[in-house]
């Protein structure tokens, strides 16, 4: 089964509200660049993990994200983790995709914060670039990952905010406008 399958029967009776814009989780030329993404249902929170391998000469595979730890003083709670599957490798620039699904069910706030520490394990095999021969392989962990986190901002989804100054005016109607004559002030 596919990680994203295994999604389905945890999403399969939410709605789905918005997704956030992708936070970097390491330096954009890092050898492994990792990005977060928040998906934002009723009672769920799914964060997205993009991998991609920028390193020629190795293939991933076996590649988890581990959690080590997980800090919310309003009460989300880690529901679940979904890898990648075991037969996922991630070669020179592919993107490959593991999950973490946070429950909002019992938050103490509205707008419940979190702060996430991760690091990536993984196995490398280095290959010899012109041939793809398998040079051999090892065990790697890999703690150059930021905190992802979600605060207040993260909730204000595309629909909550107006596109321009223009359309708040409008949307303020005849409340934005007033009558009287302007002072000028000396």
């Amino acid at each position: 089964m596919k990680n994203e399958e295994a999604l389905a029967p945890i999403l399969s009776s939410q709605k789905h509200l918005f997704t956030s814009e992708p936070q970097n989780l390491t330096d954009n030329d890092a050898e492994y660049v990792i990005k977060g993404v928040k998906h934002f249902f009723e009672t769920v929170i799914v964060i997205q993990y993009e991998i991609m391998n920028t390193i020629e000469d190795q293939i991933l595979s076996e590649v988890q994200v581990k959690i080590t730890k997980l800090e919310s003083a309003h009460g989300l709670k880690l529901k679940g983790m979904i890898p990648l599957n075991e037969d996922d490798q991630i070669k020179f620039n592919e993107k490959r995709y593991s999950y973490v699904v946070l429950n909002k069910d019992n938050a103490q706030k509205e707008f419940p914060h979190i702060n996430i520490a991760q690091k990536l394990t993984f196995k490398i095999t280095e290959i010899d670039v012109d041939t793809e021969e398998d040079l051999g392989s090892y065990e790697e962990e890999y703690t150059n990952v930021w905190d992802l986190i979600i605060t207040t901002k993260d909730y204000l989804g595309p629909s909550v905010i107006m596109k321009s100054f223009k359309e708040c005016w409008e949307a303020l109607g005849m409340q934005g406008q007033r009558d009287g004559t302007l002072a000028e002030l000396n």
